[in-house]
């Protein structure tokens, strides 16, 4: 090989050791910021009653907002898993919070603890998406046989901001999901936040 040869192949080289060193500088020193923001404006609005210059009306508006920040503790988080999934016709899919997943910057998501689970089923579904009802369920439910059902186009949306629910290896690791019935497939999509230990 030529000298010339040699001081490019060199040159790419150490072009690409420094780019992985970036990388695994980059998920190394990844930090998490955390909102949830749940909104409920609803406006009752009653009949115009002779006498009244308006119609009564009761307005309910809540706002619930949740800040994790990056880290372990109380109100805290470090680690978010997000995918989208289709489910045959009465097939279920369990999600291993202990196996191989990773997150969207490649790094092993293997929470200790679960402090927000968010599943949306798609508005297309016909059949609902039943979550929950593992013998090895993470405790987010009272029993590892309970689920619930999200219907097609809702959401559900759990937070335990606090100490989190615990998540043991083999015996309380798995969030399921299930097709409600054997006619169509369903979609959903789920996010689940946690701490590394």
């Amino acid at each position: 090989m030529s000298k010339t040869k040699k001081q490019k192949l060199f040159g790419v080289l150490a072009a690409l050791a420094v780019a992985l060193g970036l990388i695994a500088y980059q998920a190394h020193a990844a930090t998490l910021s955390t909102r949830v923001v749940v909104s409920i404006d609803s406006t009752l609005a009653g009949t115009a009653v002779s006498g009244l210059s308006e119609a009564p009306a009761s307005r309910i508006l809540k706002n619930f907002t949740l800040s994790l920040t990056n880290g372990t503790g109380a109100s805290a988080a470090d680690q978010i898993f997000a995918e989208q999934r289709t489910i045959a016709a009465s097939g279920s899919y369990d999600l291993d919070l202990q196996a191989s997943l990773t997150d969207a910057l490649g790094a092993a998501f293997t929470p200790a603890k679960v402090k927000c689970l968010a599943v949306f089923a798609a508005a297309g579904n016909t059949n609902d998406v039943q979550v929950g009802g593992d013998a090895a369920s993470v405790p987010i439910f009272g029993a590892t046989a309970d689920y619930i059902s999200v219907k097609p186009g809702g959401v559900l949306i759990l937070c335990h901001p606090g100490a989190g629910f615990a998540v043991t290896a083999t015996s309380a690791d798995i969030i399921q999901f299930a097709n409600s019935a054997g006619s169509t497939s369903v979609t959903y999509d789920v996010i689940v936040i946690g701490t590394s230990v």
